[in-house]
This record gives C-alpha cells, sequence and structure tokens, in this order.
C-alpha cells in the first residue's frame, strides 16, 4: 500500500498511520508507506502533533519522492490530488482521495482519510 501527496508530509503520512493501525488490528497482510511527488524536507508539524495527540507513532526519517519500486508491488497506490511522475509502472490498483480537507485542519482532514482509509480496509478484507 502507497500513500502519495504532493509533499509526502501530511495527508499520505495521516493515511499511512490509520492504515497501518488498522492492518495490525484486523490482522491484514498489507503495511503502508507514504510518499511524496515533491517532498517536502520535513513532515508537517501539525501533522506530526497531530498523531502523537492521537496516539499514533511519529512518522520516521523524512519524505521520500515515489519511485518505480514502491509502486510495483503495491496492493494499491492511493493519491491525494497529485498525479504519478510518468513512466511508473501501472500494475497496482490506483485510486484518487482528491476531495479530502487541507490538513490545515488537522481533525477534519484526520477524519475523512480515517473514514476512507476503513473503507479500503473493508474492501482488502474481503479480497483476500
Amino acid at each position: 500500500m502507497v500513500f502519495v501527496c504532493e509533499h509526502g508530509a501530511a495527508k499520505s503520512v495521516i493515511a499511512a498511520a490509520y492504515f497501518n493501525k488498522m492492518a495490525t488490528e484486523q490482522g491484514l497482510a498489507y503495511r503502508a508507506i507514504t510518499r511524496g511527488t515533491a517532498p517536502d524536507e520535513g513532515f508537517s508539524a501539525g501533522t506530526v502533533a497531530g498523531l502523537k495527540k492521537d496516539g499514533l507513532p511519529e512518522p520516521m526519517g523524512k519524505p521520500t519522492r515515489v519511485s518505480a519500486s514502491d509502486v510495483s508491488g503495491a496492493a494499491r497506490v492511493v493519491t491525494f490530488g497529485v498525479k504519478l511522475p510518468e513512466g511508473l509502472p501501472g500494475d497496482a490498483a490506483r485510486l484518487a482521495w482528491n476531495e479530502t480537507p487541507s490538513t490545515a485542519n488537522y481533525g477534519a482532514a484526520r477524519d475523512a482519510i480515517r473514514t476512507l482509509v476503513q473503507q479500503l480496509g473493508g474492501e482488502l478484507s474481503h479480497t483476500h
């Protein structure tokens, strides 16, 4: 599972954190990573603070540009308002979650993303 937003610093980070929590709780064999099309130098401070407040782990490392190796073996590639760079393999099912609120309002963005993650988890649990 690859979640991709422009900067790899906020929406994809929220999605991956909630997806991995759900996958662990439901015993799903999937894990998520977060990527960006034009990565920032660091993760969004508001997103990191929000995840900590929600009891989720702080993201490690720094935002990373999405690559062919990231998407080639992914069960799904989920984008947040971005197009993937040209030339990436197209085997994975791609989803575009373009209508999520701005992370300027962490709570609203988190709630919308968490709902979409839960729907995706439901689909995955029925297919595997």
